[in-house]
C-alpha cells in the first residue's frame, strides 16, 4: 500500500499558516484510514514481481539537485520524489547523460552527497544512505525512520543532520552507515523543511516559524541559537559570510546581518518576487541566484546588503524549483519540477543562457500491443515502439514526435493511428525503425481516443464523438460528428457495439451505420469514469471516485449496476484476465480486485509502482502499466486461486509474449 504523499509533501513545504493548522491535524486519521486498508485480506496467494521497464530511468519531477564532484568525474544528484535519486554525468556540462537511478520507497525529497556516500531524505520513508563507489550501481546501505518526514540532510565529521517536517533536527552517528544511531534531537516550532550547515551554524527553515540557527559544533549537543521571523513562510535560508538569506515564498527575500549569531538583524527586504522555490549565493556572496518557480531564473546584486537590486534574468521552461553550482561557477543548474535539468552557462566569455537541458518529457498514457511490438503514447514525448519480446529488457526500437500530444495509439498493419490531442494523426511504419507522419487531420476539440472499424476511425473529439472516413488514407475525410454535451474520455469497441466513457456516464452506440450512430442503452449508468472494459456479460469500469463498476450489460438496451469496489486511489485504467480486475490505480499503482462474484468483488492485491498508473494492459503473466512519467513497466503475475476442489491452480497461461499476440488499451 502507497500512502499518497506526492502533493502533501509540497503542500508542507509551501502551505500557508491557515492551511498548516488544519492540515495537520487530519493527516493521523487519514495516515490509520490507509494503514487500516492494508489489513484486507484475501483467500488467494498473490505475487507480483517487476520484470523490466521502460526508460530505464524514471521521468520523475525533480525537485532538488545536488551537485558532487567524484573520482569518475562530476555527477548531478537529482530527487525526483517517487522517481527515486536520477544520476547524470555531468562532466561535460554542454551534454550531459543519464547515468543511473537510485530507486527509494518513499518520495526522495532532497539528497547530499559525502563520498563515498548518497544520503536521501526519503520523506516519510526516513534517510537512505547508499554507497555510490560504482556510481552505476548504488548499493544501498541502511536506513533511519522518520517521525513524520524527513525533508532535507546533511553530513560532516561521520555526522548526519536531518530535518524532520513535524519535528526539528535530529542528529545521526553514521560512522556505520549500516546501523545509523541517533545521538541528538532538538525539537524546534514550525514546519521543518531545508538546512543549510555552514561552520559549526546548521540555519534551519522552519516555514511560519520563521529561521532558526542551531549551533552544531557540539553534534551531540545542538543548541538553539536564535530565530529570525518573517510575515510570510521561509522555505530557504543561505548564507555566505555574514550575510544571511533568506526565501520567504510568500513574501520576497530578506538579508540578515548575522555578525552575532544570537542576534541577527534584518538590513534589506527585496519583495518583488512572490514564489520563491530557491535561492543560492555567488562564490563571493555579492550575486543571489533566484529560482521564482514559473517566473523564471533571476539574478540580484547583493554587494550592498542594504539595496539589493536585480540585475537580469533568464527564461526557463517549467518550474524552476532549486539551485546548484559548480566549484569554479562556471554553471548553474536549474532542476524544473515539471521539465527536467537545465544548465546555465554563467561563463564571462558567453552570454547568460541556458546552454543544455536534460528533459523529462513524456507520460505514457495507453498502451498496445502487436506482434511483438509494444506501441507507447507518451503524452508529449509522441509515439514510442518498444521490442517487448524480452521482457526482462525491453528496448527502444525508434520513437517519433507527433504534432499534440499522444493520448493512444491503435496499430494496423503497415499504419497506427493516433490519438494526438490536437486531432488524429496517421503514422506510417513499414519501416519500424524509421516510423513517419504519414497524414494528419485536425479536430474541433481535444482528441484523447482512438478506434477503429473498417474503413472508419472514432475519435474521443472534446464533448464529441468524431468519425472519420479513412478508405483514402491519403485524404482522411471527418465524417459526422456527434455531441454528447460533455467530454468524451474513452471510446471501447465489442464488435459492433460502441462503448463511450463521459466524464458523467457509460453510453453504448450501435456503428453497424457509421455515418449514423445509434445510441443503444436506455438505462443511464452515471459515474466519473476514465475507462471500460467489457468481457462476456459484463463491463468494468474504472471510476476515478468510486473504484471498480462492474455492470451486467447481457441486455444492451437495459445494462444495471451489480457491484462497486472501492480502490485506495483514483482508478484510470482497467482490463480483466480471468477472475481478476487489474486497476491503474494512479498515484496507488496496480490494484488486483477478485471478480470470480461479480456481485461481491474485493481487493485481492497490491502492487506499488514508481510513477503514476495510467493504463494497463495484460497478457499471458505479465502486467504492461502505462505508468505515467515513469514509463513502462512489466510485471510478471503468478496468480493462483482456490477451485471448487480446493486444489490451488494458476489463472493465468505461462511462456512469454509471442507475435500474434495483440491487446488494446483504451
Amino acid at each position: 500500500m502507497k500512502l499518497n504523499l506526492k502533493k502533501i509533501v509540497k503542500s508542507i513545504c509551501f502551505m500557508n499558516k491557515k492551511h498548516f493548522a488544519l492540515y495537520t491535524s487530519w493527516i493521523g486519521a487519514c495516515i490509520l484510514f490507509l494503514l487500516a486498508l492494508t489489513t484486507v485480506s484475501a483467500e488467494e496467494t498473490n505475487e507480483v514481481t517487476l520484470r523490466g521497464k521502460y526508460p530505464f530511468w524514471n521521468r520523475g519531477d525533480i525537485c532538488s539537485v545536488h551537485i558532487a564532484q567524484t573520482l569518475a568525474g562530476s555527477y548531478a544528484f537529482m530527487s525526483s520524489e517517487r522517481s527515486g535519486v536520477l544520476v547524470a554525468d555531468v562532466s561535460d556540462p554542454w551534454s550531459p547523460k543519464m547515468c543511473t537511478v537510485f530507486d527509494t520507497q518513499g518520495l526522495a525529497v532532497s539528497c547530499y552527497v559525502d563520498a563515498p556516500y548518497l544520503l536521501v531524505a526519503d520523506s516519510t520513508k526516513g534517510l537512505n544512505i547508499a554507497n555510490i563507489e560504482n556510481i552505476a550501481y548504488p548499493a544501498e546501505l541502511g536506513n533511519y525512520p522518520a517521525k513524520v518526514a524527513i525533508m532535507d540532510v546533511y553530513s560532516k565529521n561521520g555526522y548526519a543532520f536531518v530535518t524532520d517536517v513535524s519535528f526539528g533536527l535530529i542528529v545521526l552517528d553514521m560512522k556505520d552507515p549500516k546501523s545509523l544511531i541517533k545521538v541528538a534531537e532538538l525539537s524546534l516550532p514550525g514546519q521543518i523543511t531545508t538546512l543549510t550547515v555552514v561552520s559549526n551554524t546548521a540555519y534551519i527553515a522552519a516555514g511560519d516559524a520563521g529561521a532558526h540557527l542551531v549551533d552544531i559544533s557540539n553534534p551531540e549537543k545542538p543548541e538553539l541559537l536564535s530565530t529570525v521571523d518573517t510575515p510570510g513562510f521561509v522555505n530557504g535560508i543561505q548564507v555566505n559570510n555574514n550575510k544571511m538569506c533568506i526565501s520567504d515564498y510568500t513574501d520576497g527575500i530578506y538579508i540578515v546581518n548575522i555578525y552575532d549569531r544570537k542576534a541577527p538583524q534584518i538590513v534589506s527586504h527585496y519583495d518583488k518576487f512572490k514564489n520563491i522555490y530557491a535561492i543560492l549565493p555567488s562564490l563571493d556572496g555579492n550575486k543571489l541566484y533566484v529560482a521564482a518557480g514559473p517566473e523564471g531564473l533571476h539574478f540580484l546584486d547583493i554587494s550592498n546588503p542594504l539595496e539589493p537590486k536585480e540585475t537580469h534574468s533568464v527564461d526557463i521552461t517549467g518550474t524552476c524549483w532549486d539551485l546548484a553550482i559548480t566549484e569554479t561557477e562556471e554553471y548553474l543548474f536549474v532542476a524544473c519540477y515539471d521539465d527536467g535539468l537545465k544548465i546555465v552557462s554563467l561563463s564571462e566569455d558567453s552570454p547568460v543562457e541556458v546552454i543544455a537541458e536534460l528533459g523529462i518529457e513524456g507520460s505514457v498514457e495507453s498502451l498496445v500491443m502487436q506482434s511483438e511490438k509494444l506501441f507507447l503514447a507518451d503524452g508529449l514525448g509522441g509515439v514510442k515502439i518498444i521490442n517487448a519480446s524480452d521482457t526482462y529488457r525491453p528496448r527502444l526500437i525508434s520513437e517519433i514526435k507527433t504534432p499534440g500530444m499522444a493520448m493512444q495509439v491503435v496499430p494496423d498493419g503497415r499504419f497506427v493511428y493516433v490519438a494526438d490531442y490536437q486531432g488524429l494523426v496517421i503514422l506510417d511504419i513499414s519501416d519500424p525503425k524509421r516510423p513517419e507522419i504519414y497524414c494528419k487531420l485536425e479536430t474541433e476539440g481535444p482528441a484523447r481516443s482512438v478506434c477503429r472499424y473498417k474503413k472508419f476511425i472514432f475519435l474521443a473529439d472534446g464533448n464529441a464523438i468524431q468519425s472519420v472516413n479513412v478508405k483514402d488514407l491519403d485524404v482522411p475525410i471527418l465524417s459526422t460528428r456527434l455531441d454528447l454535451g460533455c467530454e468524451v474520455r474513452k471510446l471501447y469497441l465489442n464488435k459492433k457495439d460502441l462503448f463511450v466513457i463521459t466524464e458523467k456516464d457509460m453510453q453504448i452506440y450501435s456503428i453497424s451505420n457509421p455515418r449514423a450512430l445509434k445510441r443503444i442503452n436506455k438505462t443511464e449508468i452515471t459515474g466519473n469514469f476514465m475507462d471500460v472494459f467489457t468481457l462476456g456479460d459484463h463491463a468494468y469500469l474504472a471510476d476515478y471516485d468510486k473504484g471498480l463498476t462492474i455492470v451486467d450489460i447481457h441486455n444492451l438496451k437495459k445494462p444495471t449496476v451489480v457491484s462497486v469496489c472501492k480502490t485506495p486511489g483514483n482508478p484510470r485504467g482497467v482490463w480483466v484476465s480471468g477472475n481478476y480486475a487489474y486497476i491503474a490505480d494512479f498515484e496507488n499503482g496496480l490494484q488486483l480486485v477478485n471478480i470470480k462474484n461479480s456481485a461481491e468483488p474485493f481487493l485481492a492485491g497490491t502492487y506499488e509502482t514508481t510513477g503514476d498508473a495510467h493504463a494497463v494492459y495484460f497478457l499471458g503473466k505479465f502486467a504492461f502499466i502505462g505508468d505515467g512519467r515513469a514509463g513502462m513497466r512489466i510485471y510478471s503475475s503468478d496468480i493462483k486461486d482456490v477451485d471448487e476442489n480446493g486444489i490451488i491452480r494458476t489463472l493465468q497461461r505461462e511462456g512469454k509474449v509471442g507475435k500474434d499476440d495483440i491487446g488494446i488499451i483504451f
